[in-house]
């Protein structure tokens, strides 16, 4: 198939089973239909922040149902997902942040506090999803509900194999973590 992208493989599963089961975690699950909406409406929300083509946007939290929301949301809206670990210490959150120049970031509201120590250090995040507004953040904040408020349609853009899908940091266990970058026809190879 001519330009197949990395969230393709939900989009056509929402179309043919929308009803089975997508994701499952710890007890709670996520059909194939529900994903499929409740990341277009990310994507939908990450587009009117205005979040541009291969932007990097930070996905700060456990891992969960919105998780998978997260990813999909993203590649959708054409942006690239950089993982944070959620239990790395905050000064290497902190790094990969800057040094990816994450101006959105994906979260839930048990993260607030490192959240705080992440944005006090000269931090570019412009806009954070997944907690309720915070005066002492600074930042542009959307909780979850609302998200799940907006348009629920794929947005019509034109993407590539080639676009920016994903940045994985390495440990930094000789130096300083460094990212590498996969595309949507990369990300695929590893999915064949």
């Amino acid at each position: 198939m001519l330009n197949y992208l990395l969230f393709h493989a939900v989009s056509n599963s929402a179309e043919l089973i929308p009803d089975q089961n997508a994701v499952r975690f710890s007890g709670q699950n996520l059909a194939y239909g529900e994903l499929e909406q409740n990341s277009n409406s990310l994507a939908n929300v990450l587009l009117a922040q205005g979040l541009q083509r291969s932007d990097r946007v930070g996905i700060y939290m456990n891992k969960g149902l919105e998780t998978a929301i997260a990813i999909y949301g993203i590649m959708k809206a054409g942006g690239a997902y950089v993982p944070l670990d959620p239990h790395a210490p905050v000064e290497r959150i902190s790094y990969v942040v800057k040094d990816c120049g994450i101006h959105h970031l994906i979260t839930k509201s048990n993260k607030l506090n490192s959240l705080l120590h992440i944005l006090a250090n000269d931090s570019p995040v412009e806009h954070v999803i997944g907690i309720e507004a915070q005066e002492d953040l600074g930042v542009d904040c959307i909780p979850w509900n609302e998200v799940k408020l907006a348009a629920d349609k794929l947005p019509g853009l034109n993407l590539t194999e080639q676009d920016l899908a994903y940045i994985l940091y390495t440990s930094g266990s000789t130096g300083m973590p460094k990212g590498i970058m996969h595309t949507h026809r990369s990300g695929l190879s590893f999915a064949e």
